[in-house]
């Protein structure tokens, strides 16, 4: 009787201690979803995740004939990296071509575009820093780590001298697929713009269309 009084105190005493944490679940990461208002409108449409590589996943538009991989380029120009939209002739070509290759780079395969049509550095304050000294010293950059393209907060259109880069943005609507009208007002889009921070919204600022160069 002794011996179970001191395991029930014992216990009380646990429980008076001990805290519940408030510390919310981490958010799953996306294996599919609709980008929506995107500054060239060709990279519209559902996207599904590839695999992951280096810690950074691949994405690729699920459509027929040509497509766009979503890849994370670690020596971009200029010292830059970050995610970049490539253009590719066709899903199957640039899959086989790198199903069995280290390098998973849309950069490398001679049926992509050598570079990508919007990119999105992991940098603090992104659009002050390229914007007002592009490239000037990226080894002075302060980056950070964000392992999927939609949680990179500052999207610009590529240059490969890295010094006229325009402003970009879109929208990606977290395991969802598009509607017909492609309207975006899919229930937690997670809206990536420039110079802003990733956000929850349904709520699109309109903005200029443009086709993608040949």
């Amino acid at each position: 009787l002794v011996f179970l009084t001191a395991l029930a105190y014992t216990a009380i005493v646990c429980a008076q201690n001990s805290t519940t944490s408030t510390t919310p679940a981490p958010t799953s990461r996306a294996s599919y979803g609709c980008i929506t208002d995107a500054s060239y409108s060709a990279l519209e449409g559902n996207y599904s995740k590839y695999r992951d590589k280096s810690g950074y996943s691949i994405f690729i538009k699920q459509t027929i004939g040509e497509t766009y991989v979503i890849y994370y380029e670690s020596s971009l120009s200029n010292g830059l990296r970050g995610f970049g939209f490539y253009r590719c002739e066709a899903e199957d070509l640039y899959l086989d071509r790198v199903e069995s290759q280290s390098s998973q780079s849309p950069a490398n395969v001679e049926f992509c575009q050598g570079t990508p049509l919007l990119f999105c550095p992991p940098l603090e304050d992104a659009a002050s820093v390229l914007q007002d000294g592009a490239g000037t010293d990226a080894t002075n950059y302060v980056w950070y780590s964000v392992p999927d393209f939609y949680e990179c907060a500052t999207w610009f259109t590529y240059s490969d001298d890295a010094t006229d880069l325009g402003s970009a943005s879109l929208t990606f609507a977290n395991s969802a697929y598009c509607t017909d009208s492609s309207s975006g007002n899919t229930g937690g889009n997670v809206v990536v713009g420039p110079g802003d921070k990733t956000s929850t919204q349904t709520d699109v600022t309109t903005k200029k269309k443009m086709s993608p160069a040949a």
